[in-house]
């Protein structure tokens, strides 16, 4: 079965419950990775100005996230530990959605 990705992330969150009727009984399981601010080449430009800063002193870990810590999420919902987990949203972001 081949699902369709919503164009906006905030559609993606609400609605990637949605297919879980469909794919439950086919051991099939919908979750979703929400990564925060991870320095990358694409937000490299960003650490360079003043949002930088608010990031930072938003984010209760004080830092920028690597990208091997959202892909140990991937490699958690990838492995054998997560055939029970489905419906959920694992947040990768240092804790910046709690503020």
């Amino acid at each position: 079965m081949v699902l369709g990705v919503p164009a906006r992330r905030e559609d993606l969150l609400v609605h990637h419950d949605r297919p879980l009727p469909a794919c439950s009984p086919h051991n099939i399981q919908v979750n979703a990775i929400a990564p925060g601010w991870i320095e990358t080449d694409m937000t490299a430009p960003v650490r360079t100005t003043p949002m930088n800063d608010e990031i930072l002193a938003r984010t209760p870990a004080g830092r920028w996230g690597q990208p091997e810590e959202v892909a140990g999420a991937a490699v958690y919902l990838a492995s054998r530990a997560a055939d029970f987990v489905t419906g959920d949203t694992i947040r990768v972001d240092g804790g910046y959605a709690i503020r």
